[in-house]
C-alpha cells in the first residue's frame, strides 16, 4: 500500500488544509472546517484528479499518513485537552503552549519531538484500560 504524507495545518481563516506531499505533477489539496473533514475532502478530490491524471494510485490502494503543525493540532483538539492538561502531559509550560497555539511562537524540533513522544505515551495508557462490569 502506498503512503503519502499530509501536512495537515490551520490556515488563517480557521479552515484546515490537507497538503499532499508527493511528486505528481498535479497540486491537491483538501479543505475542511475540522482536519477530518480536510481529508475527506483530499480524498475526494484525489478520486477526481485520477481522471486527468492516471498516475496517481487508487485512493483505496493508499494510505494517507497525516502529519499536524503544532499548532494546527492545538486548535484542533483545544476542546477536548486544556493548556493546564497538555502541560501535564508533555512537561512542558501551558504558558509556552498557548504560545505554540496562538501561533506566536513556534517550537523548535526537538520540542515538537517532546509532545509528540509524550502523546503516544499518553494514548498508549489507555490501551491498557479495562472496567469492571
Amino acid at each position: 500500500m502506498a503512503q503519502i504524507k499530509v501536512i495537515m495545518k490551520r490556515e488563517d481563516s480557521g479552515m484546515f488544509l490537507a497538503d499532499p506531499q508527493h511528486n505528481y505533477k498535479v497540486g491537491l489539496h483538501g479543505y475542511g472546517k475540522t482536519a477530518d473533514e480536510a481529508l475527506n475532502d483530499l480524498r475526494c478530490v484525489w478520486e477526481e484528479a485520477q481522471e486527468f491524471c492516471p498516475e496517481l494510485p487508487e485512493v483505496s490502494a493508499m494510505e494517507f499518513v497525516v502529519k499536524y503543525e503544532v499548532a494546527s493540532f492545538l486548535q484542533e483538539y483545544a476542546g477536548l485537552f486544556s493548556l493546564a492538561g497538555l502541560e501535564k502531559i508533555t512537561g512542558i509550560h501551558q504558558k509556552q503552549l498557548g504560545h505554540y497555539l496562538n501561533g506566536n511562537k513556534r517550537p523548535r524540533p526537538e520540542t515538537t519531538r517532546k509532545i509528540e513522544h509524550a502523546l503516544i505515551q499518553f494514548r498508549t495508557r489507555f490501551d491498557k484500560v479495562q472496567f469492571v462490569d
